[in-house]
Order: structure tokens, then C-alpha cells, then sequence
């Protein structure tokens, strides 16, 4: 079995285990989530203890996370590899982060530095286990949700929720200039200039059209099968 645990921050209704759902460092709470696997013993569905283990941790590779924030919904395929999609809050999808610490000199939020929500794909063997690839990237403050093959697997369907759920419209194009300061793989800091939309026109092509929530199909090309 496989359960996504979206965020490890506390809420008014309370907050999780912190001798279970730490980060990769030990820190707690810890907002980017994880993704757990639970093994019955003796693989029997009947039995009353199981292990556990995180099969995935949301944050930056260098800090040992996986790359992602906030995981969500999970589907299996038929070989029992793991898609999965993200679920930040669109308060913090792409909210510059122009410094590592916050005022009250504890670490700041970095989620604005994994940018819209996305879909991944986490092999659960084979020479990539343990690693996780970003498939897709969603629009404009959306959601992605809902994951779904047909029985051949040859076709995905993919919900898109409320694109453009705070600044509604693009108009003309507007994007805004913010800064991110990244972490390489390795540790090294840099700051990341990037040009972020204001608003969604998704699906339209047409500038100035109105953003809609809408399900997607997802096919291979036929050149790729």
C-alpha cells in the first residue's frame, strides 16, 4: 500500500507524528511531504503489523528530497511503478524566495522554488528505483488531480482544477520578473531569475481568453511507442 502525505505542517486541527514525519535532516514540521509504502508482514493483506518505509521525500535533491513539494494522488500502473501528482497551495506556487531564512531567523519556506503543480513518475524497480522524473508541469495556479489509464495504459486522463485561481485572466501576456534563490544538487546556491505569468489563459491559445478547468488526455506519439 501506498499513502501520500501532503504536508507535514501543523494546522488548527492538529499535526502529525513528529517521531514519524520529519525531513530528511530531521526537521520538523516539514511542509514538502513524503510518499510512504507499507508491507504487510509476511505479505499477507490479513495481517495486523506491517513495515513502513518513505518511499519518496517532497523537498530539494541536495537536502534529500526528490524535487517535488506537496505530493497528492497516487496511481499504480501494471508494473507497480508510481505516478504522482502535487498539491501546493496556490498562495505559494511560485512566491519568490530571495532568501533562505525568515525574519524570526528560522528557516523560510522555499515551495515557490518548485513552481506550478506537476506530475511524476517513481519506478518501484528496476536500475531507476528510488529516483523520481517529472512528466508534466500544470498551468497557472492549478491543480493536478486524478490520474487515470485506460486499461491498456496506452492513454492517461488528468484532471486540471481551477487554472488561474488567484490573478483569474492573463491579459496581454503580463508576466512578472522574480527572483528564486536554488540549491545545485550538490548545495551550491544561486539565484534564479525567472519570468512567472500573471494569471492563466489555459487551454486557449488565444491571448486574453479565459482560463478553464478541463480534463486532458495524455497519448504517446506514435513515433514513440
Amino acid at each position: 500500500m501506498y499513502i501520500s502525505f501532503t504536508s507535514g505542517s501543523p494546522d488548527k486541527e492538529g499535526g502529525p507524528d513528529l517521531g514519524v514525519f520529519k525531513g530528511p535532516k530531521g526537521e520538523t514540521p516539514y511542509e514538502y511531504g513524503w510518499v510512504m509504502r507499507l508491507t504487510e508482514d509476511n505479505n499477507d493483506p490479513a495481517a495486523k503489523t506491517f513495515r513502513w518505509q518513505m518511499l519518496a521525500t517532497g523537498g530539494e535533491p541536495a537536502a534529500g528530497g526528490f524535487g517535488f513539494a506537496n505530493p497528492d494522488n497516487l496511481l499504480l500502473d501494471r508494473n507497480g511503478n508510481l505516478w504522482m501528482v502535487t498539491d501546493m497551495s496556490t498562495s505559494k506556487m511560485n512566491s519568490p524566495v530571495k532568501s533562505r531564512t525568515g525574519d524570526d531567523g528560522k528557516p523560510a519556506s522555499i515551495s515557490g522554488v518548485f513552481g506550478n503543480n506537476s506530475l511524476w513518475y517513481i519506478p518501484t524497480s528496476g536500475d531507476n528505483v528510488g529516483k523520481a522524473f517529472l512528466f508534466g508541469m500544470g498551468p497557472m495556479e492549478c491543480e493536478t488531480t486524478g490520474p487515470c489509464f485506460t486499461p491498456d495504459e496506452q492513454t492517461m486522463f488528468l484532471a486540471i482544477q481551477h487554472p488561474g485561481e488567484v490573478n483569474g485572466i492573463r491579459k496581454n501576456q503580463a508576466t512578472e520578473t522574480r527572483e528564486f534563490l536554488v540549491t545545485t544538487i550538490t548545495g551550491e546556491e544561486f539565484t534564479q531569475i525567472r519570468q512567472v505569468p500573471i494569471g492563466s489563459n489555459w487551454p486557449s491559445k488565444d491571448p486574453n481568453a479565459p482560463p478553464k478547468p478541463s480534463v486532458v488526455v495524455v497519448t504517446k506519439s506514435p513515433k514513440s511507442r
